[in-house]
């Protein structure tokens, strides 16, 4: 799957983990964060001349006094990946996903961000709003078939003990909160998980303690964002766009106007002197598509098209200050656009957070992570990643094998791309070959590279001849080969819902099934060593026994934060790419195999 984007976003969250002692530990104890780096952007918050954003499990503080250099001033890592920020009175308010929820961060000293204080929420929080001492969190859920979500009011008068003042259960995911006069507004998804069929609830919030509905406003799409400013209420919604809502009768919610075309999937929102600024991302078939859309709301019933900007990314949140847009960009970081001209928006200046991580190769103090394009990261200190180099790729890379000077990138639509990096700080292609289906990861051994090539299976192309690749053979598993591992003559495929598969490539024109193990969740990546399969299998890693190919036995599970993605085992270390919390290095102390069911804790 190709993308368009004007740079490759660096895709790297390392973190070590250090378990203190040679004997299996209880839940939660032993583990210790040493280094960390990066992570996707999705929230961003702007006070004075600070930039507050989400990178990943980080709040990061950036000096955006010259909008065209951000500084990067100080974090504090989170157990949760940041959802959304809102900064007030020398304190952020981080809402979640994961973690505890709601966490309060003192922001006083922007060099030396502290964590005052956290409430645990039912569910991963998505949006906060803070006012007169009390912050409303709202959350959702899946109970049974149905999506209920929650709004939560926090009294954090002390923000080292914050207390829960009072909650109201809203059907369907509670995306986001705008809290004014008395009202708090929710947007909130469909009830039934599906994409369409959200809506806005006013909740009266003058009591606290006894929140009550006031009114409602059903939508044909899913909102995620809202905006009330003037007596309306601005929703950005997936499916329509931006929706303008009367809301000076609560009871009486009506819609005043709508723009939809080109927008569609509004993600965000901000509302400033007559205009809406709203944050668009998706994914149209063939690339991911982020933009920022500015319309003029002067007269709410005809809104009108003023100006846009395409980012590279995938546009998750904006905030307007002055003639400033800031865009939360994803994988893309943040980008920092000069909206005084709206009809001619242009790039002020970014900051690179360094986005997803897929996939992992790690050696000679070097880790290659595939998440969109290449990234080489130095880890001969953990406590300290460094990048190194990268490498735009012409699809979007989710696997990486390094051997001989040579990285094999399993690059989506695109197969496979041989990249040379015997010059860490400058790769270059120098050959390729396109799979059949999509390609997921690969392993290179004896002049042939094993492509896990999604519903197209095992795909083993003979790369002896780098710039000119061609096809040995081939073995169609039964589900969506994501992970492969090669040794002894057997390649251990991660074949999503069919667990894993072992397969017999002694003869690699005719490639034939050994046995399998069906994992608990989607199995996404392999690694093996010595007589164990070290399986990415969705939110956890699943060691299994393979000493009897054609019997594998679970051995132990450890689970991580984050969609787990895949798994590199060396030296006693195990790397684990979970998503939009990149990269985590895991250490297991004493030779305790990681069947000890540790969860993470920071």
């Amino acid at each position: 799957m190709s993308r368009a984007r004007s740079a490759f976003p660096l895709a790297v969250v390392a973190v070590v983990l250090a378990l203190a002692t040679n004997r299996v530990a209880p839940q939660g104890q032993n583990v210790r964060v040493v280094g960390q780096i990066g992570g996707a952007c999705y929230a961003v918050e702007v006070v004075g001349n600070y930039a507050y954003i989400g990178e990943g499990p980080n709040l990061r503080i950036l000096d955006v006094t010259n909008p065209a250099s951000p500084v990067p001033r100080g974090r504090v890592l989170l157990p949760g990946i940041v959802g959304d920020v809102y900064v007030t009175g020398g304190l952020a308010y981080v809402a979640e996903r994961g973690g505890k929820g709601l966490e309060i961060i003192d922001v006083g000293n922007a060099s030396a961000p502290t964590l005052r204080g956290s409430y645990n929420t039912p569910a991963s929080a998505t949006g906060v709003y803070v006012t007169g001492g009390l912050a409303y969190i709202v959350c959702g859920w899946r109970n049974g078939t149905a999506c209920v979500g929650s709004l939560q009011i926090i009294d954090v008068s002390n923000p080292s003990a914050p207390m829960l003042r009072g909650s109201y259960d809203t059907p369907g995911f509670a995306h986001a909160v705008y809290v004014t006069g008395g009202m708090a507004y929710v947007a909130r998804g469909p009830s039934d998980g599906g994409p369409w069929g959200g809506g806005l609830q006013i909740i009266d919030v003058s009591n606290p303690t006894s929140p009550t509905l006031r009114g409602s406003y059903i939508m044909p799409g899913s909102p995620n964002a809202v905006y009330v400013t003037g007596g309306l209420a601005y929703i950005a919604d997936s499916g329509d766009g931006l929706l303008i809502i009367d809301v000076s009768n609560p009871s009486a919610a009506t819609l005043r106007g709508s723009y939809s075309a080109p927008l569609y999937y509004g993600e965000e929102l901000f509302v400033t002197g007559g205009l809406a600024y709203v944050a668009c991302g998706w994914y149209n078939g063939a690339a991911y598509v982020g933009i920022l859309e500015i319309i003029d709301v002067s007269n709410p019933t005809a809104p009108t098209p003023r100006g846009f900007y395409n980012t590279p990314g995938a546009a998750w949140g904006v905030h307007v200050a002055g003639s400033v847009a800031y865009i939360a960009d994803d994988w893309c970081g943040l980008q920092i656009i000069n909206v005084s001209n709206p009809a001619a928006a242009t790039l002020r200046g970014s900051y690179d957070t360094a986005g997803s991580a897929e996939r992992v190769y790690v050696t000679g103090g070097l880790a290659y992570v595939a998440g969109g394009g290449l990234c080489i990261i130095d880890v001969s200190n953990p406590s300290a990643p460094t990048v190194r180099g990268l490498c735009d790729t012409p699809g979007y890379a989710r696997g990486v094998y390094v051997t001989g000077g040579l990285a094999y990138v399993a690059d989506g639509t695109s197969g496979l791309q041989i990249i040379g990096v015997s010059n860490p700080t400058s790769p270059t292609l120098h050959g390729s070959y396109d799979t059949p289906g999509m390609a997921g990861d690969d392993y290179v051994t004896g002049g042939l590279a094993y492509v896990a090539d999604n519903l197209s299976g095992l795909q083993i192309i003979d790369v002896s001849s780098p710039t000119l690749p061609t096809l040995r053979g081939s073995y169609d598993t039964p589900g969506y080969a994501c992970g492969v591992h090669v040794t002894g003559g057997l390649a251990y495929v991660a074949d999503y819902e069919s667990g894993l598969q072992v397969i017999d490539v002694s003869n690699p024109t005719s490639p034939t099934l050994r046995g399998s193990y069906d994992t608990p969740g989607g199995a996404c990546g392999v690694c093996v060593t010595g007589s164990l399969a070290y399986v990415a299998d969705c939110s956890s890693l699943q060691i299994i026994d393979v000493s009897n190919p054609s019997s594998p036995q679970l051995r132990g599970s450890y689970y991580t934060p984050g969609v787990v993605n895949c798994v590199y085992a060396t030296g006693g270390l195990a790397y684990v790419a979970a998503g939009e919390s990149g990269l985590w290095i895991l250490q297991f102390g004493g030779g305790a195999t990681p069947a000890a069911r540790w969860r993470l804790y920071h």
